[in-house]
Formats: structure tokens, C-alpha cells, sequence
């Protein structure tokens, strides 16, 4: 908030008009001719006596005197409690009751002299607090506000369309005051639809409304407010975190303040930190209007030429397509905007480029095929392919169930709950870590095959994840069993006669 008048400045303990005020700073405000009789104009607050002579005469027309009067106190405690103020009686706001025809177009308030604004290229808009009544009776027109900029010259730049005072559908109960009965009041906080650069110098405001009819056309109104609305930028990389070579997209994202006001003609250029560039297939966009964006492919930067935010709208975004080539991480700072008009510059922008480091791993049971009982050895191999050191890498292998007392002797590795884990540090491109892991086959009572898959999983991004994970075979077979007339006969070969053997198996299917 630039500037505010509430109309509190020590008001007389009786209505005064407008003219008659003077704001804080010194500020001296006016309005045409036409909101300044007819029940326009007049300072008020509900506390204030009810049957003042001066405001009942001008209040005389289309309705009683007093009883206009009396509606123009309750609008100030409308607004005031609307304001959040603590004793809403106690709240000033301007008459607006239009006891006859004020015509269209007129001022209702302006500044008589501009306030200072040292802010170079920023965003100006307006606000009001505004109370409304007899807006649902039959034939009642809704009082039609618009605020204009006032430079330094005293030409005005009308900001947005005309503000429908009865559009809130917010409303507070007034109490009865004076020969006024209780009424309910629209209320609402009411800004100016769209947005004016201001670079420097002084800024003025003027309301007027353009409704020319008493029929409705009955408010009040309070707190004008000069209010910078510009807009801040946010920017991203996606994905954050790339290999040397790859491409991230930049999105800068320009949000729109609160209000939604519409804002045009915006600019800046982003000079992206050393080493970054636009990438070969820059793909630069935007949906901020009719903005143009340069981003030339191997360039370092990013511009933006009349960027528009329209009425209502919450953001609008630049993409480009961004690379590097070397490690290390890219901080697209503040300091790296210049040429910005009507903008904030931005927090700080990361993106990280990683070493692609391609490792791969290999499993192998040895031997392939073993009998009951039988020793087991695999052969693990971690290959680092480069093109970078691999700067560390973790591998997971959940041996097979079946296999028995599973031991390896591999600096850094260990077996857990059957899992075996190996975390190493440096491997340089094209050296090859070798894991044994050792044990003992079961002896089952029909074959088995021992199938397990062994992972590896690096500290840098990896090119071809597809060789990270390899599965390997055991085939185990079982324990022979003589049949009972086979061992007869061989019995009987042997000169034994009638006899023959019989083996059987314990519980874990081993031969006894």
C-alpha cells in the first residue's frame, strides 16, 4: 500500500464536506460540482448527531431530508464494520446518496495534488471500500465507479471497467439511526481492474461514476487506497538435477499480485550463470499475452518484450529449454535480471548437473548345476563403463531362500536376514569391483533352481539403467533313491541273496 485516506484525520463532531477535509499528509481532495450537493460529498459517521441542518437541507429532494441523512450515517457503519473498525460507529466515509440526477461521468473524488513515488517501473492500481443500498429495488441502477491515474501533469489514464457497487454480494445489517429504520447494506472492497506503470515522479488518483441517475445509484464510500501491484517472477528448473549434455526446461513463472488487475507490457532479460546456455532445441514459449520471447540456441539468455497478464488472470509463463555440459551447480541469482520492467526480480533458481556414470553389473553361480549337499559360489562383478569416476554404489542381492550358511569375505559387503549389501566408494571409469559370496545347496527331493537378481545403484545419474540389475540360475539336484526291486537284484548280483538296501531322507530331505 502506497497511500491510504480513511477520513479519520480529525474529523468536525459534524458532517463536513469533502473539500472542506485535509488528509494526514496534507492531502487536499475534490470532486465535480455534481457529487458535491444532492446528499453527496458529506463526511458522516453514525455517532454523529442525527438532525444536522446543513446535510438535511442538501439531503432534501427525491426523499426526506433527515431520513437521506440518516442512511448516509448508517453506510458509514456499514463500511466501518466491513473495515473491521471496533466501534463502527464511530467510522467516516463519503455520502454518496444521489437525491437527484448527478449526471454520467463525473468526479466523484480526486487528489488535488499527487502524492511522491520513488518506485522506478512498477505496477500502480486503486481500491475503495464501498457501501450500496436499494440495489434489488425495482428500476434501482447500481452505482458504476471508475478510478483513472493522475500523472504528473494531471492527465489521467482510466484503469479497467466501471465497478458495479452492488456486485458484492456481502451485506451487514445496519442499525435503525435517527428516523432511518434498520436496512441491510452491501458491502465490499472494491479495486480497479486493471494496472499502470509508474516510473517515478508522483502518482494521483480519480474516481468517477458513471451512472447519471438518482433512481439507486445510493452508496457510500471509504479508505482509497494507491496500491503497487507488481508482479514477482518465480523460476524453476525441471528436471533440477541433470547429466552434462541433457536438457532441463526453465519455466519462469510471472504470478499475478491478489487483486488479479491486468498488467502490460512487462520485460526483463535473465542472464544465465557461466557455463549454462540455451539448448540446441531452445523451444521457447509464453502464455503472458502477446510477450515475445528471445532465447537463441548456444546463448546465455532468456528475454521477455511486452509480456500481459489479462483481467483475473493469476500467472503466466516463459519456458526455454536449458543445457550444460561440465558437473556442478548452476545458480541462476537476482542480480542476473536486467532490463526489468513492471516485475519483482526472482528468489534464486538451482539447477544441478551430475557426472553420467554407466555401471553395470553381472552374476554368475558356479558351478551352474550341483548336486545335493554341494558347494555354491557366485561371482558378482560391478563394471563402471564412465564416461565419469563413479564416486560410489550400493548393491542389494536377496540370495535364494534354499541356499545354505551364505557367507563372502568382500571388503564392504555383509549378509543380513539373507540380503547381501555391498557399499563402496571411488571406482574409476572402467574398473570392475568383484564380489564372492559362498554356500551350501541343499539337498532337496526333487530339483530346484536357485533363481536371485543382484542390483547396483550409484551415486551419479546413470545413461543406461537397464544393465543395473542382473539374475542368475543354480540348478540343484536331488538325492537318488534306489527302488526296492532294483536293490534285490543287484543284491542278488552280489551274491546276497534275497536281501537289498533302503535309504530314507530326515526332515530337511537329506539321505540317512
Amino acid at each position: 500500500m502506497i497511500f491510504a485516506e480513511d477520513f479519520e484525520n480529525n474529523p468536525a463532531p459534524a458532517p463536513i464536506r469533502l473539500t472542506d477535509y485535509t488528509g494526514a499528509g496534507g492531502q487536499k481532495y475534490g470532486a465535480d460540482p455534481e457529487w458535491l450537493k444532492d446528499c453527496n460529498g458529506w463526511i458522516n459517521s453514525y455517532n454523529q448527531p442525527v438532525d444536522p441542518a446543513a446535510p438535511i437541507a442538501d439531503c432534501e429532494g427525491k426523499s426526506l431530508g433527515q431520513w437521506a441523512f440518516n442512511r448516509v450515517q448508517q453506510l458509514s457503519w456499514a463500511l466501518g464494520s466491513h473495515g473491521g473498525v471496533a466501534d463502527p460507529a464511530t467510522n467516516h466515509s463519503v455520502s454518496a446518496h444521489t437525491e437527484e440526477d448527478p449526471g454520467a461521468g463525473h468526479v466523484e473524488f480526486r487528489t488535488l495534488s499527487n502524492i511522491p513515488f520513488a518506485g522506478s517501473n512498477r505496477y500502480v492500481t486503486f481500491s475503495v471500500d464501498v457501501a450500496a443500498v436499494n440495489c434489488e429495488d425495482a428500476g434501482a441502477l447500481p452505482p458504476l465507479l471508475q478510478f483513472a491515474r493522475l500523472d504528473e501533469g494531471g492527465a489521467s489514464t482510466p484503469l479497467g471497467g466501471p465497478i458495479d457497487a452492488c456486485s458484492n454480494p456481502t451485506m451487514v445489517t445496519a442499525p435503525a439511526r435517527g428516523v432511518a429504520e434498520s436496512t441491510r447494506v452491501h458491502v465490499g472492497t472494491y479495486t480497479a481492474g486493471g494496472a499502470v506503470l509508474v516510473n517515478g515522479g508522483s502518482i494521483g488518483v480519480r474516481m468517477v461514476n458513471n451512472e447519471g441517475s438518482y433512481r439507486g445509484n445510493d452508496h457510500a464510500f471509504d479508505n482509497i487506497r494507491i496500491l503497487d501491484v507488481t508482479p514477482t517472477p518465480e523460476k524453476t528448473f525441471s528436471p533440477s538435477t541433470i547429466t552434462p549434455g541433457q536438457t532441463s526446461k526453465a519455466t519462469i513463472t510471472i504470478e499475478n499480485t491478489s487483486e488479479l488487475a491486468a498488467k502490460s507490457n512487462f520485460a526483463f532479460t535473465d542472464k544465465l550463470p557461466a557455463g549454462m546456455t540455451i539448448a540446441s532445441d531452445p523451444a521457447a514459449a509464453t502464455t503472458c499475452g502477446d510477450g515475445l520471447v528471445t532465447a537463441a540456441a548456444g546463448s546465455s539468455s532468456i528475454a521477455l518484450a511486452g509480456g500481459d497478464l489479462a483481467q483475473g488472470a493469476a500467472s503466466c509463463t516463459v519456458t526455454v529449454n536449458v543445457t550444460a555440459t561440465d558437473a556442478g551447480k548452476y545458480v541462476n541469482d537476482p542480480g542476473d535480471w536486467t532490463g526489468v520492467i513492471g516485475l519483482n526480480k526472482p528468489k534464486p533458481a538451482e539447477l544441478t548437473v551430475i557426472p553420467s556414470v554407466d555401471l553395470s553389473v553381472t552374476k554368475q553361480g558356479q558351478p551352474w548345476k550341483v548336486g545335493p549337499n554341494g558347494q555354491v559360489e557366485y561371482k558378482i562383478l560391478v563394471t563402471n563403463n564412465g564416461p565419469n569416476d563413479s564416486s560410489g554404489f550400493t548393491v542389494t542381492d536377496p540370495l535364494p531362500d534354499e541356499l545354505l550358511n551364505p557367507t563372502t569375505s568382500t571388503p564392504g559387503c555383509s549378509i543380513t536376514g539373507g540380503t547381501l549389501t555391498c557399499t563402496r566408494g571411488l571406482l574409476r571409469s572402467g574398473g570392475v569391483f568383484t564380489i564372492t559370496v559362498k554356500g551350501t545347496a541343499p539337498a532337496p527331493p526333487s530339483t530346484i533352481k536357485m533363481t536371485n537378481c543382484v542390483s547396483v545403484e550409484g551415486k551419479e545419474s546413470d545413461p543406461d539403467p537397464s544393465s543395473n540389475r542382473t539374475c542368475a540360475l543354480v540348478e540343484v539336484e536331488p538325492i537318488p533313491v534306489i527302488d526296492p526291486a532294483i536293490g534285490s537284484a543287484a543284491a542278488a548280483l552280489a551274491g546276497l541273496g534275497g536281501f537289498f538296501f533302503l535309504r530314507r531322507r530326515n526332515t530337511r530331505g537329506q539321505m540317512i
